[in-house]
C-alpha cells in the first residue's frame, strides 16, 4: 500500500504537471541488510523551501496538514518497522523526484505472509 500512495503522488504531483512524457518507475532493491524501494518520476520536482517543509511536516502530529499521503506512509513505516526504517525525499526542479524508503530485512516478518497464501 505504501508504494501505491507514492505512485499516486508521483503522478498527481509530478507527471501530471508536465508538459513532457512523465515516466513514474518502481526500483525495489537490496543494499546490504535494506530492502529498499525507490518511487521516481521525471516531472516538475519540488521546489527547496516547499520540500523542507515537506520534510519537516513528516513528523508532525498535525492531522489536518495538505502533505497526508506522503505522511501517512512514513507513519506507518514507523509505526511497524520503528528505527529499522530510513525514508528520504530527493527532488530537482524540472528534472523529477525520487522517494526513498529501506526496510531492516531482519525486521520484516516473512512468516506472516507464507508463499501462495491468498487473501
Amino acid at each position: 500500500m505504501s508504494i501505491q500512495t507514492l505512485v499516486e503522488n508521483a503522478c498527481k504531483h509530478g507527471i501530471q504537471n508536465t508538459a513532457d512524457v512523465g515516466v513514474v518507475k518502481i526500483k525495489v532493491s537490496q543494499r546490504d541488510e535494506l530492502l529498499c524501494i525507490d518511487i521516481e518520476d521525471n516531472g516538475v520536482g519540488i521546489e527547496e523551501n516547499k520540500l523542507r517543509e515537506i520534510i519537516e511536516a513528516l513528523q508532525e502530529d498535525d492531522d489536518f496538514c495538505e502533505n497526508i499521503g506522503i505522511r501517512n506512509v512514513y507513519k506507518r513505516l514507523h509505526l511497524y518497522y520503528g528505527d529499522e526504517v530510513e525514508f528520504n525525499i530527493k527532488s530537482e526542479m524540472n528534472k523529477g523526484t525520487i522517494v526513498h524508503y529501506g526496510i531492516n530485512i531482519n525486521v520484516i516478518n516473512i512468516d506472516k505472509y507464507p508463499e501462495g497464501r491468498k487473501g
